[in-house]
Order: C-alpha cells, then sequence, then structure tokens
C-alpha cells in the first residue's frame, strides 16, 4: 500500500458535496480539508487514486492533483519495506554460507591433491552452508592423516572465505648409512602408530606402549636355531604429550597469505613455482607464481587463543622439532595476559619417529 500523500484541488459547485459523499462511501480517509472561494482542497493516499478517478466521471468533477514529498529519499511503500526487507535478509543468509574455499602454502601437485581430497573424499563443494563444514580439528586430522608430508593446517577464515594454509615439514636429512648394523630403540615414550621400515624385525605392535630405551626393532632375525643379523632401518612413530611454557609479546605483527599471481621475470633466480617454458624462452623471460601476503598487527586477547596464539606456537614447536614430526591436538593449560606480554603452558600431542640407532654387539 502507498501510503504517501496527495493534494487534491476541487473546483467549488454542487459535485463536491457528490465527491465527498461517495468518498466517505468507499471509505477513503480525507484529511486537511480546506474550503476557499473558488476551491476545495483535501489529501488523500496515494494508493487511493484508482478510486478517486473513478468517482470522478461519476461526479464530472475537475480535479488538480499535486503529488505531495516526491522528493523524499525514502518511500514509505510496500515495495519499499519489501526492498528494505531483502536489504536486510540477503546479507544475513548470506554470511551462512561458505563462498570461496583456497588451498595455500604447499607445492602445486600437494595443493591439487589437497583440494580433490576435500571434495571427493570429505565432500566439501563451494558454496556450502557452514553448518555442513566440518570443524578445524577434524578437517585437520583428516588431511593430516591422508598426507603424511604436512607439520600442520592453519585455517584463515574471513567472512564467506577460507583459506586452508597446509605447512609442509622439513624435508628429511639424507644420513650416510652406517656399516654397522644396529638394533631400533626408542629414544622418548609414547604409543606406537606406525612403521616405515627397510629392514629388521618388528618387536612392538601398533597401539602398544613403550618407554625410553626399548627395543622397537631388533636387527637379528631368528631362524629356528639360527641367529642372522640383518640390522634394523627405518622410522618408527609414536603419539606422546609434550607440554612447553611460552612467552609472547602482547603486539604481534604477523602476515596472512592472500593472493597468488603469475609473473613475468627476467632474472635467473631460483623459484618454486614456475611455468616450464623451452629452454630458449627461458633465456629472455620466465612465468613465475608469486604469494602475495597481507600485513597484521594487533593486541592479543583471550579471543585470540585459537586463531592467532595458537598457530605462533605450533611454527614455533616445530621448529625445535625433528623433521618430519606432526602436532595431531594440543590443551592449553593456563594463560595469563600481563601489560606487555602473555604468558601460558600448552600441551601438545606429537606423532614423532622416535626410534634411534643402537649397536648390535657380537655375542646376541
Amino acid at each position: 500500500m502507498d501510503r504517501r500523500t496527495v493534494l487534491v484541488e476541487v473546483t467549488q459547485g454542487s459535485h463536491v458535496n457528490r465527491l465527498f459523499h461517495l468518498l466517505h462511501k468507499e471509505r477513503i480517509i480525507i484529511r486537511n480539508v480546506r474550503f476557499s472561494e473558488h476551491n476545495v482542497t483535501f489529501e488523500i493516499k496515494r494508493s487511493d487514486l484508482p478510486t478517486l478517478r473513478r468517482i470522478r466521471r461519476n461526479t464530472k468533477a475537475r480535479l488538480k492533483l499535486r503529488y505531495d514529498k516526491t522528493d523524499a529519499v525514502l518511500q514509505l511503500t510496500t515495495k519499499t519495506l519489501i526492498g528494505m526487507l531483502l536489504l536486510l535478509v540477503i546479507p544475513i543468509i548470506c554470511t551462512q554460507f561458505i563462498w570461496r574455499l583456497e588451498v595455500t602454502g604447499a607445492t602445486p601437485e600437494t595443493g591439487y591433491k589437497a583440494e580433490k581430497f576435500l571434495r571427493d573424499e570429505i565432500g566439501i563443494s563451494v558454496p556450502l552452508t557452514k553448518s555442513d563444514l566440518p570443524t578445524d580439528y577434524e578437517l585437520r586430522q583428516r588431511l593430516m592423516a591422508a598426507f603424511p608430508e604436512l607439520s600442520w593446517v592453519h585455517f584463515i577464515k574471513s567472512g564467506g572465505d577460507i583459506t586452508i594454509d597446509l605447512q609442509l615439514a622439513p624435508e628429511t636429512e639424507v644420513k650416510t648409512k652406517s656399516e654397522e648394523p644396529m638394533h631400533l630403540i626408542a629414544n622418548n615414550n609414547g604409543v606406537i602408530t606406525h612403521y616405515f621400515l627397510k629392514s629388521g624385525v618388528r618387536v612392538v605392535d601398533t597401539n602398544m606402549t613403550v618407554y625410553k630405551g626399548d627395543t622397537l626393532v631388533s636387527g637379528v632375525l631368528e631362524a629356528g636355531d639360527r641367529h642372522v643379523v640383518v640390522g634394523a632401518e627405518g622410522e618408527v612413530y609414536a603419539d606422546y604429550w609434550f607440554e612447553t611454557a611460552f612467552t609472547l609479546n602482547k603486539q604481534v605483527t604477523y602476515y596472512t597469505p592472500v593472493e597468488t599471481s603469475w609473473k613475468v621475470v627476467t632474472d635467473q633466480k631460483s623459484y618454486a613455482d614456475e611455468i616450464k617454458l623451452p629452454s630458449w624462452i627461458r633465456q629472455y623471460m620466465r612465468i613465475v607464481k608469486e604469494q602475495s601476503y597481507q600485513k597484521h598487527e594487533q593486541v592479543l586477547t583471550e579471543d585470540n587463543l585459537e586463531t592467532i596464539i595458537l598457530p605462533l606456537l605450533h611454527k614455533k614447536i616445530l621448529q625445535s622439532l625433528p623433521p618430519k614430526t606432526t602436532i595431531k591436538a594440543e590443551k592449553i593449560l593456563h594463560v595469563t595476559f600481563d601489560d606487555d606480554t602473555v604468558k601460558g603452558e600448552v600441551l601438545f600431542l606429537v606423532n614423532e619417529n622416535i626410534a634411534t640407532p643402537y649397536p648390535i654387539y657380537q655375542g646376541e
């Protein structure tokens, strides 16, 4: 219903009374009626104009119409109300969806495989509602189980966008194989999760608890009464809880990946991502991938425990742990916020290769 007013001017005469009578009969609301020597003026709602025009034909009255408030910015009409309602409802509905999902921080091959895994195995395809999106913990565990080369998975959420930042474990240093045969023993307490063996005999089954110094893989193969020294070689991974204290500056500066782009360069530096061009073209130009980052400066609060503090601690802890180590879970024991620092203790569930060589002495 259009409630904007229209000013109606009618010439004085006998038809005026009949006009008012018919308007009253049609239950048309009339406001601000004024009589002058020659004219009568009154106001009605714009939605009543069709009825007024029909009555005018019956009374043969001469009308002049002036539309009031036509220059108002916001007109109180049904269309306006519906439009305002849509302006409120549509953004609220849109914020309940994930519209873009990007995987960054890994090699192109790993990134492509991770996107395919998210789409085919977990069933994440945008757009999707936020309620259908698995929790960060579930996504992290499934990705790290499917891709052992990952050390951590960080989630950056902004409105309807999610960036999944894959952090690759540092490459294992190549060690010269010892000519002396070895056992593999535990250098830490833990629960065995899996083996990667080249030689040797397993002594402990998976899901069993071991303690520092226990033999994990024997380098001696027993064949009946014979004992053949073959040497144990490989990796044995176990879960264990790692407790550490931390101190962070309350004012932090960090960078998050924003977007990637391809650019043409003419230098001969080494780049991680590069389009393979013919060698004769590479002498003059190359097309490389460039990652841009956004700088953030923030004062840490308790609301930043999951989004900033834990990711910073993950990166710090991983730098001090052996290669291929992964963090599977964490528990914040306590945290305090001072004027300039944030202090606390956190417990990490770490999956690490705990096997270390131990010499096989003659006579075993």
